[in-house]
């Protein structure tokens, strides 16, 4: 579990993105931050992106949380949600299930919130605090075909107020089959995305490493489905193919 909280609270700022945790305080009772928020207006094939920002509190105590946020819905109305203190439910490990205005659940060792919003105009709303997933598989592929399986890497995304343009984050990149870890965190700016009905689809021919151009990306290509639950791509650094898929919330829920 350390490891895991380790790796996604290392968030990183860049360019024109912001941090998905800010003005994070915390007691014995309490814990409070505001976060990105990204969101989808689902209605049929229309996809209305829409970057809010949340504040949250958990009661560490009372097992409760509660929260604002805003969206916008299918039509580009921006709306405003608030809860009353929702009871966290145990599902398993550090995951919690919460219902109320929004319906969803949260990690505590990583703070990723994910919810559903019935936003009333024949539109289902989805959103989350930014993109983090921790839990997953990666396999890098040497040129001449020896590989190296781990679960040591995860991916943070951010997404612009547009949601055109991505960044992305490899927390413990592992360069080789030799299955070190090299760099504590990798940056890549100036990714596509697009957001879809199921979640976001990000691209990019090249992309630039902020720390090395050793370490610049070729071929990136990651799908992002099951409203933001799944993910699976796959990339080049090098001479090496890097392929990952994994839940956003592993398997403390069954999704």
């Amino acid at each position: 579990m350390k490891k895991y909280f380790y790796l996604v609270m290392m968030l990183l700022t860049v360019g024109s993105f912001t941090s998905c945790i800010d003005d994070k305080n915390e007691d014995d009772t309490k814990l409070s931050f505001n976060a990105d928020i990204y969101n989808r207006a689902v209605n049929g094939d229309n996809v209305v992106f829409s970057l809010g920002n949340a504040k949250v509190e958990v009661n560490n105590t009372q097992m409760t949380m509660q929260m604002t946020a805003d969206f916008k819905d299918a039509g580009g109305t921006t709306h405003n949600v608030s809860t009353t203190e929702m009871k966290l439910a145990l599902e398993k490990g550090p995951v919690y299930r919460f219902s109320g205005a929004v319906n969803g659940y949260i990690d505590l060792s990583t703070l990723m919130i994910w919810y559903t919003i019935d936003s009333g105009d024949d539109a289902m709303v989805y959103s989350t605090t930014q993109l983090k997933y921790p839990y997953l598989t990666s396999t890098v592929t040497s040129e001449d075909g020896n590989t190296y399986t781990h679960t040591q890497s995860g991916y943070i995304f951010a997404i612009d107020s547009k949601g055109q343009e991505a960044m992305m984050e490899i927390v413990n990149y592992v360069p080789d089959t030799g299955g070190a870890i090299q760099a504590a965190a990798l940056d890549f700016s100036g990714l596509t995305v697009t957001p879809t009905a199921t979640g976001y689809k990000i691209t990019a021919s090249e992309a630039k490493c902020s720390q090395s151009s050793y370490y610049n990306i070729s071929d990136l290509d990651i799908s992002i489905t099951g409203n933001c639950w799944n993910i699976q791509g796959s990339f080049k650094i090098r001479n090496h193919t890097y392929t990952m898929s994994g839940k956003l919330f592993g398997d403390y829920i069954n999704q």
